[in-house]
Order: C-alpha cells, then sequence, then structure tokens
C-alpha cells in the first residue's frame, strides 16, 4: 500500500565480510567489515548472524564493541558463517543540499578535510572565518576584552587583537628565524641605501684585553675587566671603565679588545675616533686621548692628539705599570 506523503527512507543494509577464515576454535572476537571497509553497529540487534546455517541470537550468542563481534563461544574451524548489517537505526539517507542548519550540530565538530570560507565576515560578527579575495582569509572576532585571542596547546595566550583596536599584542617575545629580521624596506628614501633589515639585537658585557701592537699585554682586575656593549643591527655602542693591575712586556701601540668584527665600507666610511679618558697614567703630555678605529680589526689603537694637531700613538712608554680608563662609543660592525 503506498504512503500517504513522502516515503521513510530506510537503512544501508550491507552484507559482512566473510571473517570465517579466521576461526581456529578459540579466537571468539573477529573485525567487522562491508567491502574491506570498518563497520561500527549501534548495537547487537544491528546484526543478522548465521553460523552454519543457524541464525544466532543477539547478546546471547553474540555482543557487539566498535568494529569488532565477539560471540560467546568461539567459532571452529570447520564453521561456515554469513552476515548482514542492517544499517543505522533511524537512518535519514543523505540530506538535500543547504538542508542542515546549524542548530542541528552539537559538540565538537571535526571534519574529514579542510575547511573552506567562502564569505565576508561583517563588523558584527561574534566569531566568524571568512574569505574575500582581495582580503584572502579574515578571522573576525568581538569579545569584551579582546576581539581575538590566540592559545597554545597548554591553553595560555599568544597573542591577541584587543577589542575595538587594530593593535596586535604578543604575550612573548617574537622569535625571529636565524638570519631573519625586519624589513623597513617601503621606507626608503636615502641614495645609495644598500639593507634596511634590522637582524640583529643584543646587550652585555664582554671581557676585553688590552695588547700591544708588537707584543706583550696588559692584567686586568678581574672585578673591573668587562664593558658593557648593547648591538642594534651593525650599530655597536660600548661603555665603561677597566682596570690595569700589572703587564706582561708590552711593547708597541696599546690596543683595546673589540666584541665584533670594524667593518669594510670604503670611502672613510668605516674610520672613526673615539675620545676616552685616561685615569693614573702617569704621563702628563697626553693631551687628547682616542681610540682609532681601522676596517677589519677586532680592537682600536690608543693614540693622542697633540696641541700641535699631529696624532701619536700611545705605546707602554706612556702609561704605568697600572692605570685606568673610561670609554663610551659607538662603531659599525661587519
Amino acid at each position: 500500500m503506498p504512503y500517504l506523503g513522502k516515503s521513510p527512507q530506510h537503512g544501508n543494509y550491507s552484507k559482512i565480510d566473510d571473517f570465517s577464515g579466521d576461526f581456529d576454535g578459540s579466537d571468539a572476537t573477529h573485525a567487522i567489515a562491508s567491502n574491506s571497509i570498518a563497520i561500527t553497529p549501534v548495537r547487537p540487534e544491528a546484526l543478522i548472524i548465521s553460523m552454519n546455517g543457524v541464525i544466532q541470537e543477539p547478546v546471547t550468542d553474540y555482543t557487539v564493541s566498535g568494529t569488532n563481534i565477539t560471540f560467546t563461544t568461539a567459532p571452529a574451524s570447520t564453521d561456515s558463517f554469513f552476515g548482514v548489517v542492517m544499517g543505522e537505526q533511524l537512518a535519514i539517507g543523505t540530506p538535500s543540499d543547504a538542508t542542515v542548519t546549524s542548530a542541528k550540530l552539537s559538540g565538537d565538530l571535526t571534519l574529514p578535510g579542510k575547511l573552506t570560507a567562502a564569505g565576508d565576515t561583517a563588523a558584527s560578527d561574534n566569531a566568524s572565518i571568512g574569505y574575500t579575495a582581495a582580503e584572502g582569509l579574515i578571522l573576525t572576532g568581538q569579545g569584551s576584552s579582546n576581539d581575538i585571542t590566540i592559545k597554545n596547546d597548554a591553553d595560555a595566550v599568544v597573542a591577541k587583537v584587543l577589542t575595538g583596536t587594530t593593535n596586535f599584542e604578543l604575550a612573548a617575545n617574537l622569535v625571529l628565524a636565524s638570519g631573519q629580521g625586519i624589513d623597513f624596506a617601503a621606507t626608503s628614501d636615502v641614495t645609495g641605501i644598500s639593507s634596511e633589515l634590522l637582524d640583529d639585537y643584543e646587550e652585555g658585557l664582554f671581557v676585553t684585553t688590552v695588547t700591544c701592537t708588537s707584543s706583550g699585554s696588559y692584567t686586568l682586575n678581574s672585578a673591573y675587566d668587562s664593558l658593557a656593549y648593547t648591538k642594534v643591527g651593525r650599530v655597536v655602542h660600548i661603555q665603561g671603565g677597566i682596570v690595569i693591575t700589572g703587564e706582561s712586556s708590552p711593547s708597541g701601540t696599546l690596543k683595546l679588545g673589540l666584541p665584533f668584527t670594524i667593518v669594510s665600507l670604503g670611502d672613510l666610511g668605516d674610520r672613526t675616533e673615539s675620545p676616552f679618558l685616561l685615569h693614573l697614567h702617569g704621563d702628563g703630555g697626553i693631551e687628547r686621548a682616542y681610540l682609532d678605529f681601522v676596517e677589519g680589526r677586532t680592537y682600536a689603537e690608543m693614540a693622542n692628539m697633540q696641541d700641535n694637531g699631529v696624532a701619536e700613538a700611545i705605546t707602554e712608554a706612556r702609561v704605568d705599570t697600572a692605570f685606568t680608563f673610561y670609554v663610551n662609543f659607538s662603531y659599525i660592525a661587519a
């Protein structure tokens, strides 16, 4: 007799793959599949199982768990088998296009593939993922403190967009990969500029040395042998004071060790002199002491500019065995 209105849909009835080849008289549990695709019966009554031509009683003769069936008595190797799965209870078949609403969904949504956004988002969206050809993927949110919050696997905040602003706030440091930096190329307005990549920043103390151009060195007080440095890109700034307490056969112009090699630029772009203060050095003839920086070196030589404008080297003969000096200078590193 035909139905009035739309006829009910039926479940998907499928024959179970024959697994009697695995029967050995001891293994009671076997995997259920149809056409090699695993099946998960909702309950034992969803199966019709025949052993040696005898229909088995659900629950009494077998049970199901996940994709497995477990017989009360392990089938013998000579037993024959066939089975049918009667599909999902209350199966609705395949829904028509554009008929499933968000109200029909519950819990977490796990997708077998990617989620593709096809529409734009709006200012009133509480939380939305959208897409436009011009803007690409759009993530829109609206919260009382943050419009967008990004968290890690430990549920800790990594970054956030503050509500009602365009500010992007990091909860920790921005870590750049080795050799990478922040590129300011969009601001270039100087002829001949070669790079606008800020790719380094560091700061701290480094233990310096005082040696001579010919041979020998000076001993530094271990409590006052370090200078502070800050390196931004290739610009290195150094400041501080060191105390000399002794010498070891010094001969030649005194040299102050640097933490980074001096750059080679050409056109005297790499040359610089920087004044420094000698204290208790024992030579009243040093009028204006300065450090001389030469390309490719890892040190700066000490010199003196006389009152007549003639430069001279500061050698071991111009200082005592013990003395102190203070520096405050910058240079460009290679």
